[in-house]
């Protein structure tokens, strides 16, 4: 069945004040460090794309897309209002049903990632895609009849950094690129700890609370803890950066590969079609040249 998470823009793409390029965002796929680097925060719709002399998008691997979700997916989970009486709203929330919460809570409290992963892959298989970080790229891509919405140019995330550098704009002092992991990034500099630092606010007074709640799935993290878990907690950052290499452990083992096949197979067959080690942004492919 195709649908569409509800806690990314679809059917926009960004740009900048200068309309210097379009940049189609899809979620672990390196759209933070183009958003921050070049200044992407005005949304535009796909239907002015015509607009746009250069267009492009980046496609990652799906079997690192998957397991780097998850830590996002963690940090971001809550609730409906109706259900926590905590507003914890933020840009990127991921509200989910009171089962997948549940069931996300209760497979932290295990000490295996194994175990904890192929629990993750369950509660999708049963509750579909609840967060735009695992929803599949080509939902941001195409519609319901498989049919493109928009046609930019694609490169992988492998090659961001070349791609960057043929940007108007590009610093190579600032560029720092988030997805492109090869080492441990600085804790203080990560984005998800920034946008932790976020604090949410409850209903009354516009209060700033900076706890997760107490029956949060984060908590599950530090069950020693008899303090509240701060939402800024620099804790937090590093056990979830340590957990996705644990995760990374089991990204060949068989059932993960059935898994990624299966649900993702046209994420694959477009991640392995685009153009690799581009020299010049002419050597990009349209999307259209990839149907």
């Amino acid at each position: 069945m195709y649908y569409r998470t509800v806690n990314h823009p679809h059917g926009y793409f960004a740009t900048n004040e200068s309309n210097d390029f379009g940049f189609v965002r899809i979620s672990k796929c390196g759209s933070n460090s183009f958003k921050q680097h070049f200044g992407l925060y005005k949304w535009v719709p796909f239907s002015r794309a015509s607009e746009f002399e250069k267009l492009l998008c980046a496609i990652r691997n799906p079997f690192d897309r998957f397991l780097s979700s998850i830590p996002e997916t963690l940090s971001r989970v809550r609730l409906p209002l109706s259900v926590h009486k905590i507003d914890m709203s933020f840009s990127g929330d991921v509200v989910v049903n009171p089962l997948v919460y549940e069931g996300l809570r209760d497979l932290l409290k295990g000490d295996d990632a194994g175990s904890f992963l192929k629990g993750f892959i369950g509660i999708v298989e049963e509750f579909g895609f609840f967060d735009a970080h695992h929803e599949p790229i080509v939902n941001f891509l195409f519609d319901q009849k498989g049919e493109a919405q928009i046609n930019p140019q694609l490169f992988t995330l492998e090659d961001a950094n070349v791609v960057a550098a043929l940007l108007p704009g590009y610093d190579s002092n600032s560029w720092r690129p988030k997805n492109v992991r090869k080492q441990k990034p600085q804790v203080e500099s990560s984005n998800l700890f920034r946008r932790i630092k976020t604090f949410r606010r409850n209903l009354n007074g516009n209060e700033r609370i900076d706890v997760y709640p107490l029956d949060h799935p984060m908590v599950e993290l530090f069950p020693a803890s008899s303090e509240p878990l701060s939402c800024d907690d620099i804790r937090i950052q590093r056990k979830l950066m340590d957990f996705y290499d644990e995760l990374r452990e089991f990204g060949r083992e068989n059932w993960y590969y059935d898994f990624i096949q299966s649900y993702y197979a046209r994420d694959l067959w477009l991640y392995e079609n685009t153009t690799r080690k581009p020299e010049r942004l002419e050597d990009l492919r349209l999307l259209s040249q990839l149907i």
